[in-house]
């Protein structure tokens, strides 16, 4: 069976584009400022405090959340809205983590 068609993958671009809207206010929230590229459902956060971004990762490493060091988060096909929300939530609390930091 073929798991990746044009269905697949316009399902899996918009829920990139709802999960960068979702990671930019719970940086926003936090008061960390944040910006969210993408192509497709390839995303990647840019923290303005780079220093941050370090701090970003282990706390979504410990949250559950792999991205790669540098921010970069790409989204699959076996990913359920509850595991986005719960992407979106560790975000959340990743930022907050940050800021106190």
């Amino acid at each position: 069976r073929r798991h990746l068609d044009e269905g697949a993958i316009s399902r899996l671009n918009s829920a990139a584009a709802t999960l960068g809207e979702q990671i930019i206010a719970g940086a926003s929230a936090a008061g960390v400022a944040a910006e969210v590229t993408r192509a497709g459902s390839i995303m990647n956060v840019h923290l303005r405090e780079p220093g941050q971004l370090a701090d970003l990762h282990l706390a979504l490493l410990l949250g559950g959340v792999y991205t790669t060091p540098r921010g970069m988060i790409n989204l699959s096909t076996a990913l359920s809205p509850g595991d986005l929300d719960d992407i979106a939530a560790a975000f959340a609390l990743a930022f907050t983590q940050v800021r106190r930091a």
